[in-house]
């Protein structure tokens, strides 16, 4: 299959410009078939909401590696749009936050629990011993479920400001589950996540930067859409903490989760 010119990656995958209509994401040798059959099954139903989400063609392979071909979206990034132009992060964040909103308002029955796979990647998290995973756990069994739509990813990264609207993208952490679970782990993605390799010094400065700012308007401004109160958002960070160990990151990242996660759990347990 012809794949294209690159235009961009990230820690699972590559995309390339097949056409003017259509990009191939182009998984890493070491994603397992599994993760990307599930990607393209949760595309296909949060298509079907009416979400402002592009297209899901068909599932291919290219160069002994799995692929999705999606419909072609042009328009930068929310991410790049605030790496370049800072002083519209206020503006950003309040749309970062509309358009969260505005998906945790739907239900999709066939996806997956987020309450089961927040348990699956916790008890299967490195670095923690079981005491801890046992003490995480206990917390998340008290924590309320609901089945409203989740992204699992939701970041500036995976919004595409196309001429005609923003685009949400990258579904493959998709699950139905609580709101304040979903905003809380892009309070979390916001405040600790890596900026993708490959990125300019320049931007991850800018990035960096801007980190605080977008991230506590997006909290004032979910929370005024939703309903949901920060108290709730904060009650969801530890459960969610020791779930992203799971997932490729850098080393220095994982590490600095760690000493978040010794931190809370010793505010937890003098609560």
């Amino acid at each position: 299959m012809e794949k294209g010119t690159k235009i961009g990656q990230g820690y699972t995958a590559e995309v390339y410009a097949r056409s003017e209509k259509e990009i191939v994401k182009l998984f890493h040798q070491h994603i397992p078939d599994f993760i990307v059959d599930f990607e393209f099954s949760v595309s296909k139903a949060v298509e079907e909401t009416q979400l402002p989400v592009p297209k899901v063609l068909e599932r291919v392979e290219a160069e002994g590696r799995q692929a999705i071909v999606y419909e072609r979206i042009t328009g930068p990034s929310m991410l790049q749009t605030i790496s370049s132009k800072p002083w519209r992060v206020s503006r950003e964040a309040r749309k970062l936050a509309e358009l969260h909103a505005s998906i945790h308002t739907k239900e999709v029955d066939v996806l997956p629990s987020q309450r089961e796979m927040l348990e699956r990647n916790i008890r299967l998290a490195e670095g923690l011993m079981d005491d801890k995973k046992a003490f995480i756990l206990g917390i998340l069994s008290r924590l309320p479920d609901d089945s409203k739509l989740c992204h699992g990813d939701f970041h500036p990264g995976n919004i595409l400001l196309s001429p005609k609207g923003p685009v949400l993208i990258d579904w493959c952490t998709g699950t139905k589950g609580n709101p304040a679970a979903d905003a809380a782990r892009t309070v979390l993605l916001l405040s600790h996540a890596s900026v993708p390799p490959g990125t300019p010094a320049i931007i991850r400065r800018l990035i960096n930067f801007s980190r605080s700012r977008l991230c506590n308007t997006y909290i004032t401004h979910y929370c005024k859409l939703s309903g949901i109160s920060t108290g709730q958002l904060q009650e969801w960070e530890l459960p969610l903490t020791a779930a992203r160990l799971i997932e490729w990151i850098p080393p220095v990242e994982k590490t600095r989760l760690l000493g978040h996660i010794d931190e809370l759990m010793l505010a937890a347990s003098h609560s």
